[in-house]
């Protein structure tokens, strides 16, 4: 297990987010010192997964746990990158990485954006990625760092480029709006979830809200009612039965200095070839 004195301090929640970078300045924020200036919002793990994530030794396994694809995190290896666990007491600020939050906090954040978000909200809601960005980005030349600085008047922008903005912001193609992480390890092949050493049942919070029971409704309905082959049926379905993943939130990309009560612990991680 590794060594926390923040969670000995007491029985408050704790939340915690993986950090990675090559120097100093990249662990000032909550992102890395050149992601920030694009990235506005950061994603953390919910208490529960914390105190559980805590008790395993492999922090690519961490990783995996939380959404990162292995060719990432390779990649990140490649280029000389460390990984750091940084867990903190709670903050007002704090929010579940549901639809409701996300959109709230991206419109407040970039308030030249409430309209044309405001207006594409229902698809971003009942639309996948794949769905989404079928249809391409139609604007010639667009790029979503572009809309990081506030302007005076409203962007008028197409759904695909919304949700091109929304990537760039942490919101990636497995973002779901539920409130929890889903990991491309283990979506097709069934022995994959159950290897895993982050086991889903014992890494959820046993409480789920209202939202969170309906939207596994639906997926269990449309995964049972769709043309896919047995195989993939049953591989997706025991992905949901499973619930692989974590209990993921929002906060804000402050400064860490800003958090209070904070810890932060050198993760070891490596990839078996």
């Amino acid at each position: 297990m590794l060594q926390t004195s923040l969670l000995a301090m007491g029985s408050s929640p704790t939340y915690s987010r993986i950090l990675h970078g090559r120097g100093e300045r990249d662990f000032r924020l909550l992102t890395t010192e050149a992601a920030s200036k694009k990235r506005k919002i950061a994603m953390l793990v919910g208490p529960t997964e914390t105190r559980k994530m805590l008790n395993v030794k492999d922090g690519a396994q961490m990783l995996l746990a939380i959404g990162y694809q292995r060719s990432e995190i390779s990649d990140l290896l490649a280029e000389g990158e460390s990984f750091k666990l940084l867990l903190f007491s709670p903050s007002p600020e704090i929010k579940l990485a549901n639809w409701k939050n996300v959109l709230d906090i991206v419109t407040t954040m970039f308030p030249h954006l409430a309209q044309t978000i405001g207006q594409h909200a229902p698809s971003l809601k009942t639309l996948s990625y794949g769905q989404i960005m079928q249809a391409g980005v139609e604007t010639a030349g667009f790029n979503p760092a572009d809309l990081c600085q506030t302007r005076s008047s409203s962007v008028r922008l197409s759904l695909p480029e919304v949700r091109t903005f929304l990537h760039l912001q942490g919101f990636r193609a497995l973002y779901t709006g539920n409130g929890w992480t889903i990991s491309n390890e283990g979506i097709v092949e069934p022995s994959q979830v159950s290897s895993l050493p982050l086991q889903a049942n014992n890494l959820f919070d046993p409480t789920e809200d209202g939202e969170n029971v309906r939207f596994m409704t639906n997926m269990r309905h449309q995964i049972v009612s769709s043309t896919l082959s047995p195989r993939v049926k049953g591989s997706l379905l025991h992905m949901f039965h499973r619930r692989l993943g974590v209990r993921e939130y929002i906060l804000p990309n402050v400064e860490i200095s800003r958090l209070g009560a904070h810890e932060m612990i050198d993760l070891d991680v490596r990839l078996e070839s």
